[in-house]
């Protein structure tokens, strides 16, 4: 197995791990009290689960299947390397960000809530270019041989 869908499929199950934790905190808030967690929580938590350990296996397992079924090396190495970082920080920036944004009744100010609320759409912007760069690097793999 390449380097590349190696380093994916190992963050991929640290995700999951981090999220079986997150599902066992859950539990825990909920019996001790009687609630669900607020949405900030749920939703980071959603997002560790899908981002974090569902994306990042599927592009693992791209990255090793798709260049042998087209008979092709992977288009650029490199573009892999900065997708598998710009997804990372991104789903870190949105985990932390994203429960903090929330206002809890606080009146937002540019000082307060806001910063982490830019936060989480910074995230989401590093995620939606990391999955554009990896739609690229597949396509040109699968579509286009390389000069």
């Amino acid at each position: 197995m390449d380097q590349h869908a190696r380093n994916y499929i190992i963050a991929s199950l640290c995700y999951l791990v981090a999220a079986f934790a997150g599902g066992v905190a859950i539990l825990a808030f909920v019996w001790s009290q009687g609630e669900m967690p607020p949405d900030p929580f749920l939703g980071a938590y959603r997002h560790l689960l899908t981002v974090g350990w569902l994306s990042l296996f599927v592009f693992g397992l791209g990255f090793y299947i798709l260049p042998r079924v087209s008979g092709r090396p992977l288009h650029s190495a490199p573009l892999a390397t900065v997708q598998f970082w710009m997804l990372n920080v991104g789903i870190w920036v949105r985990l932390v960000s994203q429960p903090l944004s929330a206002t809890y009744g606080i009146p937002v100010s540019y000082n307060g809530p806001v910063v982490f609320l830019v936060l989480s759409v910074a995230s989401a912007a590093l995620e939606f270019f990391a999955i554009g760069i990896f739609a690229y690097n597949m396509v040109r793999t699968l579509l286009f041989p390389r000069p």
